[in-house]
C-alpha cells in the first residue's frame, strides 16, 4: 500500500489532476488499491484533495471477447458461404459454422449479405456481396480499448441485449494537490507526551486533529428484557394514576391465601394438580391466622356472615398444602386482611406485576410460569361504573381506547367483566383482560366494613409485550429459545400514554406534558363526555315526544326495555313521557314501584339464596348494572348509578330509593298539568 501511495503522489506532482480510473490504468495498478490510497492520503490531513463520483463502468463479457479475437456470428457465417452461384446447402452452413450458425445466419440474413434460394428443388444459401465490414467486432475493439465513450447508446443497448458487454456502477474519485501537498509524507502524532513538553519537540511536530463526532468504542453492559421494559412502563402508569404497589415477593403461597381467603370452595377445578403446581416438599405451610381461618371457614360452610356457603365439608387439611401461586390475587388477599384488621378503614388503591405459575399446556400463547398485572381498588359505595371509568382511563394510557365489557364468572367477583379492545391489524375484538366486584363472602371475613366494596382488575404482561415488539410465538420471548441480539436490539417501551385534549375533544400526543396537568385534561374530557352525552339524550327523547304526539307509533317491548333500563340507571336524567302514553306510562310506574318495595326490602332482609339478575349491555357500558345486580351476600346491594359517588355517610340504598320515588312523583305531576295538550292529541 506505501507503494502505491508514493505512486500517487510521484503522479500529482507531475499533472496536479487525475481521476483514479485513469490513474489505475496509468500506474497498471488495480483500481481498488488506487481507492486505499487515495483514502489514508485522505486521513493524513490536506495533502491531497478527492471528490467522489460514479461513473457506469462498461466491460465485455466472454463471448464479446471472442467476437473480438474471431468476428461476429454473423460474419463467421458469411465467411462459411462460398462464392459463386452455387452456394451451400443449410444444413452443411450449419453445421461448418457450429454453436454461431443459428444467430448469425439470421443476423446475415437481416444485414443482407446472404440470401436463401431454392435450387433443382433444394434450399442453398448463397451470398448477396463480396465483402462485408464487421461493424459488431470493431465497436467491441473500441471498448476493449477503453473508448466505450464513442459509442451512442442505442448501439451499447444493442450490444447489451445480445449479452456482448455489462455495464456496472463504478466509484471513483478526482483527486489534486491539497494545501499541505508534499511527496514526502510526515506522520502525524496522536499523543502530546511530557518529553515532548519538556523539550520543546512539540513544536515541531505536526499532531492529527481530535475528532470530536467519533463514537466510542461500545461497552460491554446489560440490556432489559422486553417484559421488563414493558414492567417498567406499566408501573409508572400506575404510580402516576395514584397506586401504590404490593409486596409480592411470595412465590410459594399456602391453599389458604393462594384460594380460601379467596372465597374459591375446596373442590373447585382449579385446585387440581393437572391446573396447579403443587410443593412436595415443604408439602404444607408453618401457620394460618387462626381467627381469620375460622371467619373464611364460616363463610365458606354457611354458618356465618348471612350466607349459604358452599355447604359442609370444608377441610383444615386443604388450606395448609402450599402451592405456586397462580394469580397475585394471592398478594391482594393478605393486603386486604391486612387493612380490615387496623380496625379503622381507610381507602386504598394498590396495584402488583409479578410471576404466577399455573399447570398449562405449552403452546405458541400459553407458558407455565406468565406474569400478572392486577389493580385494586377499595372504597365506600364503589360500583361498576367505577370500575369501568379507571379501566378507560388505565388502558387509555396503554394506547387502548376502543373497549367493550361482556358478564363473566369468576368465583371470587360478583359482578364480573371480561374486558376487550378491538385490534387494529387482526381487524377483530381480543380479550386483553378480566376484572369485578370482590364478593362480600371474601371480604366480610376479613374485617371489611359492610359499606365497602373492593373493585379489581388484571390482564397478562406477555400478550402487550408480544403486540408492542412484534412477538407471535411466546417461546421467543421466555425461555431458551429467547435470541440474545432482539433483546439487544429492541428499543424501550414508550406506549401512548401523554395526551394533550384538542378543540375537537380528541387526544393529542404531548411528551412534555406533566401529571397534574395531565389529570386536570382527563377531568376535563370526562367532564364534556358526560355533558355531551346528556344533551344526546335529551335531543332523542325531545325527537321522540314529537314523534309520538304526530303518529302516536305503539310502543315496542324493546323501547319499554330500553326506557326501563335508562330510568333505572341515571333517573335524575331520565325525561317525562308524553300524555298520550298514559296506559304504558301507568305500567311502568307499577314497576317503578315494585322496585322501590323491593329495595325496601332487601335493606331489611337479604335474600339468603341469592340471585343473579343478567345485566344487559346498555348497563354494563354504562356502570349502572352495579344496581341491578343481586349478589348473594349478607349485606344490602349499594344501589348506585354512573353519577358521582354518594358521601360516604350516606347509604346507597335509601339515596337510590329516594331518587326512584322522586321519579314516579314528577312523573305523576306531569301527569296532572297537561290535561289540555291530551285532549288536544286524542281529538
Amino acid at each position: 500500500m506505501a507503494q502505491v501511495t508514493d505512486q500517487v503522489l510521484q503522479y500529482l506532482n507531475e499533472h496536479s489532476k487525475v481521476d483514479t480510473l485513469q490513474l489505475a490504468r496509468s500506474l497498471n495498478v488495480d483500481h481498488q488499491k488506487v481507492i486505499g490510497a487515495v483514502k489514508s492520503l485522505q486521513s493524513l490531513g490536506d495533502i491531497i484533495e478527492a471528490d467522489q463520483n460514479a461513473r457506469t463502468k462498461i466491460e465485455l463479457t466472454a463471448e464479446g471477447k471472442s467476437f473480438v479475437e474471431n468476428g461476429s456470428h454473423e460474419a463467421i457465417v458469411f465467411a462459411a458461404v462460398p462464392t459463386g452461384v452455387g452456394g451451400i446447402t443449410q444444413p452443411d452452413l450449419m453445421k461448418a459454422t457450429g454453436g454461431a450458425g443459428k444467430i448469425g445466419m439470421s443476423k446475415a440474413i437481416q444485414n443482407g449479405w446472404i440470401q436463401i434460394v431454392k435450387m433443382e428443388g433444394v434450399s442453398k444459401v448463397i451470398r448477396n456481396c463480396e465483402t462485408i465490414e464487421d461493424n459488431v467486432q470493431a465497436k467491441l475493439k473500441e471498448i476493449a480499448q477503453g473508448n466505450a465513450e464513442t459509442l451512442d447508446t442505442a448501439t451499447l443497448a444493442d450490444l447489451k441485449k445480445r449479452k456482448l458487454l455489462i455495464q456496472t456502477p463504478v466509484i471513483f474519485y478526482n483527486i489534486s494537490r491539497g494545501k499541505g501537498f508534499t511527496v514526502q509524507i510526515v506522520k502525524l502524532e496522536t499523543e502530546l507526551t511530557p518529553e515532548m513538553l519538556a523539550s520543546g519537540e512539540w513544536k515541531q511536530k505536526k499532531f492529527k486533529p481530535y475528532n470530536f463526532q467519533a463514537l466510542g468504542a461500545p461497552l460491554n453492559s446489560g440490556h432489559l428484557h422486553p417484559l421488563l421494559k414493558v414492567r417498567s412502563e406499566f408501573r409508572s402508569i400506575l404510580l402516576e394514576m395514584g397506586f401504590s404497589e404490593m409486596p409480592t415477593n411470595r412465590f410459594v403461597e399456602s391453599s389458604f391465601w393462594n384460594f380460601d381467603a379467596l372465597y374459591v370452595p375446596q373442590k373447585h377445578p382449579a385446585r387440581d394438580a393437572q391446573d396447579t403446581f403443587f410443593m412436595s416438599q415443604p408439602e404444607k405451610c408453618n401457620s394460618v391466622p387462626k381467627e381469620f381461618m375460622e371467619r373464611v371457614k364460616a363463610a365458606h360452610t354457611g354458618t356465618d356472615f348471612e350466607t349459604l356457603g358452599y355447604g359442609p365439608g370444608w377441610k383444615v387439611e386443604e388450606s395448609y398444602k402450599n402451592c405456586m401461586r397462580t394469580h397475585t390475587t394471592a398478594v391482594s388477599a393478605r393486603m386486604l386482611h391486612a387493612i380490615g384488621s387496623k380496625g379503622e378503614f381507610k381507602p386504598a388503591k394498590l396495584f402488583s406485576i409479578d410471576r404466577v405459575y399455573r399447570n398449562e399446556t405449552l403452546d405458541a400463547t400459553h407458558l407455565a410460569e406468565f406474569h400478572q398485572v392486577e389493580g385494586v381498588v377499595a372504597d365506600y359505595n364503589l360500583n361498576l361504573g367505577n370500575l369501568i371509568a379507571i379501566m378507560k382511563e388505565f388502558f387509555s394510557r396503554l394506547g387502548i381506547s376502543k373497549l367493550r365489557f361482556k358478564p363473566a364468572y369468576n368465583p371470587y367477583t360478583e359482578p364480573s367483566m371480561e374486558v376487550f379492545s378491538y385490534h387494529e391489524g387482526l381487524k377483530k375484538w381480543v380479550e386483553v383482560g378480566n376484572s369485578g366486584m370482590f364478593r362480600p363472602e371474601m371480604l366480610l371475613p376479613m374485617g371489611i366494613p359492610k359499606d365497602v366494596r373492593v373493585i379489581a382488575w388484571g390482564l397478562s404482561l406477555e400478550r402487550p409485550t408480544m403486540i408492542r415488539y412484534g412477538i407471535d410465538n411466546i417461546r421467543d420471548l421466555v425461555g431458551p429459545r429467547v435470541d440474545l441480539q432482539m433483546v439487544y436490539n429492541n428499543p424501550i417501551c414508550r406506549l401512548d400514554k401523554n395526551f394533550e385534549i384538542g378543540s375537537d375533544g380528541s387526544y393529542l400526543d404531548n411528551p412534555l406534558m406533566k401529571s397534574p396537568k395531565r389529570e386536570r385534561a382527563v377531568q376535563q374530557q370526562t367532564s364534556a363526555s358526560s355533558k355531551s352525552r346528556n344533551r344526546r339524550r335529551k335531543k332523542k327523547s325531545s325527537a321522540a315526544n314529537k314523534e309520538q304526539e304526530g303518529a302516536l307509533p305503539q310502543q315496542t317491548p324493546s323501547n319499554k326495555a330500553t326506557n326501563n333500563v335508562l330510568s333505572s340507571s341515571n333517573p335524575s336524567e331520565t325525561q317525562p313521557q308524553k300524555d298520550n302514553d298514559k296506559p304504558q306510562k301507568k305500567k311502568s310506574n307499577e314497576k317503578q314501584d315494585k322496585k322501590k318495595v323491593g329495595n325496601e326490602a332487601n335493606s331489611k332482609a337479604p335474600d339468603k339464596k341469592g340471585g343473579e339478575v343478567k345485566l344487559t349491555p346498555n348497563q354494563v357500558e354504562s356502570g349502572a348494572g352495579s344496581s341491578q345486580a343481586v349478589r348473594p351476600s349478607s349485606q344490602p346491594m349499594t344501589t348506585a348509578t354512573a353519577n358521582p359517588l354518594p358521601s360516604p355517610t350516606t347509604p346507597g340504598a335509601s339515596s337510590a330509593s329516594t331518587q326512584t320515588s322522586t321519579t314516579t312523583k314528577s312523573s305523576k305531576k306531569k301527569k296532572k298539568s297537561k290535561p289540555s295538550q291530551q285532549k288536544e292529541t286524542q281529538g
